[in-house]
């Protein structure tokens, strides 16, 4: 049993590694690149959108502010010619326009708050971009300079040799004894 098992193990590792050498990192690199400017383009339609929103509201707070100023005038009339009946109304429009402009008030900060959290996530997932450019850009050129495909860079460059570690090891050695 244990034959078979192992077996099984070996066709799925060698499998694995057909299917890794298949993949071309760069192509998987550049197609990421493309669908993160796909969602920072929808990002930024959107922050424009809310922008849009924002000053719709603003205009709208304006009016509803120079409403109630005209509402206070006709009730500071209505009251100087005691006109009860005609101030209960003008006081009701009034407060039908404060109740909104509040409401108003609160959609602006609940937008403002909202432009923010999107405007950090823009600003991240640009910074995320320009990474993923520069490592396609130093991928790119490291394909040049060895004119290999992309599947060799696969290799890390930061395996260091036994030989490399001795030498590093008597430099080191060498400057603490002079020291």
């Amino acid at each position: 049993m244990t034959l078979i098992t192992r077996l099984g193990r070996l066709f799925r590792a060698d499998l694995n590694a057909v299917l890794d050498g298949l993949e071309e990192p760069a192509m998987l690199l550049k197609q990421a690149v493309r669908d993160m400017e796909e969602v920072l383009a929808g990002e930024e339609a959107e922050h424009l959108r809310l922008g849009d929103e924002a000053q719709r509201l603003a205009q709208a707070l304006d009016e509803g502010r120079l409403r109630v100023a005209a509402l206070d005038e006709e009730l500071t009339l209505c009251l100087a010619a005691d006109k009860d009946e005609l101030a209960r109304n003008l006081v009701r429009r009034k407060l039908e326009v404060e109740r909104h402009h509040a409401l108003l008030a609160e959609r602006q900060q609940v937008l403002a708050e909202a432009a923010r959290r999107l405007a950090a996530r823009i600003l991240e997932h640009r910074q995320r971009i320009e990474g993923l450019h520069a490592q396609a850009a130093l991928s790119d050129s490291a394909d040049a300079v060895t004119g290999k495909d992309a599947a060799p860079a696969r290799q890390s460059p930061a395996a260091i040799s036994e030989a490399e570690i001795e030498v590093a090891l008597l430099r080191e050695r060498q400057r603490r004894a002079g020291a």
